[in-house]
């Protein structure tokens, strides 16, 4: 499964969200056994904030998220 997360043209607050919570997606995604790669992402214009990010989900579990 595919996964985009994107804040736009958000201001900065909202980048910050992508990058958290491409965070917590990631260890929801371990302690569940699911793979996530990380295809490609576009860096905030501030440090821990992310434009958007595209991921990949591997697993047969992703489903129950």
């Amino acid at each position: 499964m595919w996964v985009q997360i994107s804040a736009g043209l958000a201001p900065v607050e909202c980048c910050s969200f992508v990058y958290l919570y491409t965070k917590l997606l990631k260890k929801e995604c371990m302690q569940r056994g699911i793979e996530v790669e990380v295809l490609d992402y576009s860096k905030g214009y501030k440090k821990d904030t992310f434009k958007s990010v595209f991921l990949r989900l591997r697993g047969d579990q992703f489903k129950e998220i």
